[in-house]
Parts: C-alpha cells; structure tokens; sequence
C-alpha cells in the first residue's frame, strides 16, 4: 500500500468510526446532564414542557439594567428562549 493510499485508508477508517461513535457521546453526556438536573431538583424529576403549553412566567433584567417579562410577548409572534452558549 503505498502512502497516499494509506493516509486515504486512515482517513476514510476515522471518519467512518467519528460517524459511528459521536451519536453515542451524545447521548451519554444527554444522559449525564439528566441525572445531574435530577439530583440537583428532585421536584422536577420526569417534569417536561408539553406542546402548547404556556411557559412559566418570569422578569429577567438586562445588562442594560431594562426588564424583560415573558407574559408581555404571549400572543404576539414565537419567543425563542436560549439559556445556552453560541460558541
């Protein structure tokens, strides 16, 4: 085998094996962050948003020290609420 056909043989083997085990790493950290929620709040254990349901309401402050409340936008158009991280 030569060296071009080696680094293509390489290189096709990681990818099919990146493909095969990302889901799973998924998965198990899905899995981790949901036995660590539930043991840090056992009230919600097995609680989750249904369709249709309306969202809990609650104010936040902004860095800009203005108030956002979630009940002022009910109705009005679909409110994308993101507690995560872009990055």
């Amino acid at each position: 085998m030569t060296g071009k056909q080696s680094l293509r043989w390489r290189t096709t083997l990681f990818t099919i094996l990146t493909l095969l085990l990302l889901p799973q790493i998924g998965s198990a950290q899905q899995r981790d962050m949901s036995e660590r929620m539930r043991a840090m709040w056992p009230e919600f254990a097995g609680w989750s948003p249904q369709v249709g349901e309306t969202a809990i309401d609650f104010t936040l402050e902004t860095l800009e020290g203005e108030t956002f409340t979630l009940s002022e936008y009910y109705g009005d158009k679909p409110v994308v609420i993101e507690f995560g991280s872009f990055t």
